[in-house]
């Protein structure tokens, strides 16, 4: 009896094939940015990823976190609130910068001359409920402004109920009411 060879594969070349590239591909670590780089780029996407950041330690390390603004450097910086270790920083123009004590003077020159030509950047957090908020107790400077000095998160996955104001270049970019247990996950836009 004569055979014909076909050129052709079987059935199980086939799914071996198959489920080694299926392996391959599980194996493969593909750099995948969940945020587009316009997005993240942006003041408003720093202050969302500030956000997330602080809730995530707080939630983690299970200890109050606060995140502060620095108008200065625009650096928004998270804290441990009881020992008040820095623990994250991130500019809101991308820029890393030396601490002040560290520049050469001309760099100091450098850094001002530069700050006259940046964009402005205006962060401000003011308490949702301030009539049934114990201001001191949240970082409020008075009672006149109703203005925070930071975000608290809390181990409880809490925060600090809070209305964010974002200006970039003299427009506002964010205007945004956060609950206290809602936090981040809800984040409505404030209708005007």
């Amino acid at each position: 009896i004569v055979r014909s060879v076909k050129g052709a594969f079987t059935l199980i070349e086939v799914l071996i094939v198959i489920a080694l590239v299926g392996a391959l591909a599980a194996l493969t670590v593909v750099n995948v940015n969940i945020f587009p780089d316009q997005y993240t780029s942006t003041p408003k996407g720093y202050l969302i990823m500030a956000i997330k950041e602080a809730k995530i330690q707080a939630l983690e390390r299970g200890v109050e976190v606060s995140l502060f603004f620095d108008k200065e450097t625009y650096d928004l910086i998270i804290f441990r609130t009881f020992d008040g270790e820095e623990t994250w920083r991130m500019n809101m123009l991308g820029k890393k910068y030396k601490p002040e004590s560290e520049l050469t003077e001309a760099e100091k020159i450098a850094r001002e001359t530069e700050k006259l030509a940046r964009p402005e950047i205006s962060l401000e957090f003011f308490p949702l409920y301030p009539e049934s908020t114990n201001l001191s107790a949240i970082g409020a400077s008075s009672f006149a402004d109703r203005r925070l000095s930071c975000l608290r998160f809390f181990a409880d996955s809490t925060m600090t109920p809070a209305r964010i104001l974002l200006k970039f270049k003299g427009e506002t970019v964010v205007d945004y009411n956060v609950d206290i247990f809602t936090g981040f996950k809800r984040l409505e836009r404030k209708k005007k």
